[in-house]
């Protein structure tokens, strides 16, 4: 999984062939967060917190840019660098 990985995808498939299970995103992952008995919880808890992280962060970047606090535009990496890294 690499480092700043807001692509959820191949975070997920990587998990799947880890783990041989088959999530299609992140949304199938949500259903499982409610299921504390289930045998990949953590994995769906984790990944939906990242999920909600991003988009808030992504949603700080876009304030931060509409006041003046962050000049735009960004490069596609200096905005990554802007976003929660999955597993820290």
């Amino acid at each position: 999984v690499s480092k700043n990985d807001f692509d959820y995808k191949e975070t997920i498939d990587e998990y799947n062939k880890t783990n041989g299970v088959l999530f299609e995103g992140i949304h199938n992952c949500a259903s499982y967060i409610n299921s504390p008995n289930y045998t990949h919880y953590q994995f769906c808890v984790e990944i939906w917190h990242f999920n909600v992280a991003v988009w808030e962060a992504s949603r700080q970047v876009q304030i931060d840019i509409m006041s003046g606090t962050i000049d735009e535009p960004l490069t596609p990496e200096e905005f990554i660098a802007l976003l929660p890294v999955f597993g820290e």
